[in-house]
């Protein structure tokens, strides 16, 4: 799959926030419940266009994912592609280009989904993280470096 990690701007956040919605909040429903207005508090409080880049094919955005970096490893924070471009091999192609790269650094990657997320855990193991941890409703996965 060819495409472009293409830093976000402040005229993304509208998009990004929208595709986060639209992804997150069945997830929420299924086992609280989603809260519209404390949702998008949290988002523009943690929304820093420095961690997030849009996945882009020529000038459409097929999603976004939010990278934490620092110098012991790389925090998979969110990873969405909008509907019409999913089950084509997207998100994994975004993780296997994460794993380059912080097989290159020598820093491993952690990430985290819904334990009903089946889609990102086949992502996350297929790209060879392993199920490191767990809380009520999440797998916490991890990936270390391949020399």
């Amino acid at each position: 799959m060819d495409f472009d990690l293409v830093p976000a701007t402040e005229n993304e956040r509208a998009f990004i926030y929208a595709l986060y919605r639209d992804c997150m909040k069945p997830f929420y429903e299924s086992f609280s419940s989603w809260d519209e207005s404390e949702r998008r508090r949290r988002f523009d409080e943690d929304f820093d266009g420095e961690n997030i880049s849009l996945i882009a094919l020529e000038d459409f955005a097929l999603g976004y994912v939010d990278l934490r970096e620092s110098d012991d490893d790389i925090t998979i924070a969110e990873l969405h592609i909008v509907p019409s471009a999913r089950k084509n091999g997207i998100g994994t192609a975004v993780l296997d280009d994460i794993c380059g790269f912080s097989d290159m650094r020598g820093i491993s990657i952690n990430g985290k989904c819904f334990k009903t997320d089946e889609s990102m855990i086949r992502v996350f193991e297929k790209c060879g993280f392993v199920r490191s941890g767990e809380t009520d409703c999440e797998y916490i996965y991890a990936r270390e470096p391949v020399q």
